[in-house]
């Protein structure tokens, strides 16, 4: 009967554990390796976001003078500035080329997003942008 209980136990407690997400990166220096070292591919419920020619929405972070960011945003490519600490994170100075094409509703809604983003958490290769609470978009590192 004991023998039963333990295997119970071992079974439920491996089931659990193999249920559970990642825990999100708390490090600094390791977050800011994670997030200069990848590149972040936006992403939605069924995989990754595309733009014009089927090209994947990208974000990309380098220290160069302070953090600096760049990137395609669905049509036109995109750079900016942006602040970082264990938990939060801002974009400003965005800027963006200036080309027409059908996804600009969808650039600007990106690039809209961003400049609203106040919070970050890394899981993984998952990394997801929130204004406080509420996650405005997720990407995922290649």
């Amino acid at each position: 009967m004991q023998k039963i209980r333990l295997t119970l136990v071992l079974m439920i407690g491996f089931f659990m554990n193999s249920c559970q997400t990642a825990a999100p990166v708390t490090d600094f220096s390791k977050i800011k390796q994670i997030l200069e070292t990848n590149k972040w591919v936006l992403q939605d419920n069924t995989g990754n976001v595309k733009g014009l020619d089927q090209q994947d929405v990208v974000l990309n972070f380098r220290y160069e003078d302070g953090l600096t960011v760049n990137g395609f945003a669905g049509c036109n490519s995109y750079q900016g500035k942006a602040t970082l600490n264990s938990t939060t994170i801002r974009f400003s100075e965005i800027g963006s080329t200036k080309v027409y094409c059908p996804q600009m509703n969808q650039e600007k809604a990106y690039l809209d997003m961003l400049r609203e983003v106040n919070r970050y958490e890394i899981n993984g290769k998952n990394l997801s942008l929130f204004k406080d609470n509420l996650v405005l978009i997720r990407f995922k590192a290649l």
